[in-house]
């Protein structure tokens, strides 16, 4: 832990209550979502968004579509449950601009450590996106600010494919 305060999501079970085990033990990670479609699976991802309600927004409706979301205010954060965890990941959905490490150095760090992360960033700047170019083959999706809950459920579908 960090030793950081304020609001930290709770791993979550595909049906909104609290999961009661450690969530870091729950291998291999994927499991037939409860209500979803015939053949979906729930996905791990991790949230880095240092604005509280776009990252609220996004937790709860990917969390309603069965997902296990941990989200996170900032890179750093993200890094480490990144690390924490190695491989505990499906997705990593993350803003570009956030205070210390941005969602782009975040997003190269994770893919480092696991070649199978998929990666959705998120801006809200044009030019930002620009600096993720290098990138671009890598990347499941970009996502410009602001979406609609549709775009981002797509999004998320997509790059989980």
């Amino acid at each position: 832990m960090s030793g950081r305060t304020g609001s930290r999501a709770e791993p979550k079970t595909g049906d909104g209550r609290l999961a009661t085990e450690d969530w870091r033990l729950n291998a291999p990670w994927r499991a037939t979502a409860a209500g979803g479609a015939k053949g979906s699976t729930m996905a791990r991802i991790l949230l880095a968004d240092d604005d509280a309600a776009t990252r609220d927004l996004v937790q709860r409706a990917l969390t309603t579509d069965g997902h296990t979301v941990i989200s996170t205010q900032d890179g750093t954060e993200a890094l480490e449950k990144l690390r924490e965890v190695p491989g505990g990941f499906d997705l990593l959905i993350t803003d570009v601009q956030m205070p210390g490490l941005d969602g782009i150095a975040l997003a190269e760090s994770g893919m480092a450590a696991n070649t199978q992360l998929r990666v959705v960033l998120m801006s809200g700047f044009a030019g930002e996106l620009d600096r993720a170019e290098h990138l671009q083959a890598k990347l499941s999706r970009v996502l410009t600010k602001p979406f609609t809950l549709e775009q981002i459920r797509s999004a998320v579908k997509a790059a989980l494919g």
